[in-house]
């Protein structure tokens, strides 16, 4: 009878070890998973999609452009259930430049920088959930007493600010266009040279096309149209 009990209790112990070990582990969702806008501004500038994955990790593929050259770059790192977050940008493989950053809420903020192929530095901003009904690189043709053009990224927020250079009388010509585009796709914008207001634009997207008008006063009195369409 002894035995009989003792082995009893091993296999009462046995079954209960057993339920133990097939207890679910429900794992830890980072608080900020999921998928974000992010807008880089400063040497370049771009718009596109953080994803962020369950354990606080992110790898995505970005692809820039500086003095006219498109450059891809893998941006990979993690965001702590803190919100701090820690990337590095790989450019064929090898560490061209970092981020870093926090998020808070469905907002985040930081800065970067990239010593491959030019060095430069800027800021980062991400943002969660909806996001503007244009958002993205848009390609702008001009037409008129200048022709040529470039390309605007337009942030969650509906801002943009890219930097062109045009041939204005045989003369190449650095420009940045920066302005807004609100939510029903009215545009308007300024043009600048060397810091310099040298003009102004307007129109109106819709779709994935747009169109309008500009003027510029510097380094000479000019006006045109522009179309655009979505990329």
């Amino acid at each position: 009878m002894k035995k009989w009990l003792i082995a009893l209790l091993a296999l009462v112990l046995l079954g209960l070890s057993c339920d133990e070990g097939d207890d679910p582990v429900t794992p830890t969702v980072n608080p900020y998973a999921g998928e974000w806008t992010l807008t880089i501004a400063g040497g370049v500038n771009y718009v596109g999609t953080l994803v962020i994955a369950d354990d606080g990790t992110f790898a995505d593929t970005m692809v820039i452009t500086s003095g006219g050259t498109p450059t891809t770059l893998i941006h990979s790192g993690t965001v702590t259930e803190a919100g701090v977050a820690t990337g590095q940008l790989l450019m064929n493989g090898l560490l061209a430049g970092t981020t870093t950053g926090n998020f808070a809420g469905a907002q985040g903020s930081g800065t970067w920088d990239i010593t491959a192929p030019t060095p430069m530095t800027g800021t980062w901003t991400a943002t969660k959930g909806a996001t503007h009904p244009f958002m993205g690189k848009w390609a702008i043709v001009l037409a008129g007493d200048i022709t040529g053009g470039g390309d605007i990224n337009i942030a969650n927020n509906g801002a943009f600010a890219d930097n062109w250079t045009l041939t204005v009388g045989g003369t190449a010509v650095p420009v940045t266009f920066a302005g807004s585009v609100a939510n029903d796709g009215a545009l308007s914008g300024s043009i600048s040279s060397g810091g310099v207001p040298a003009g102004t634009s307007t129109g109106t997207l819709s779709g994935n096309s747009g169109n309008g008008d500009w003027q510029i006063t510097v380094p000479t009195a000019a006006t045109g149209t522009w179309t655009a369409t979505k990329q």
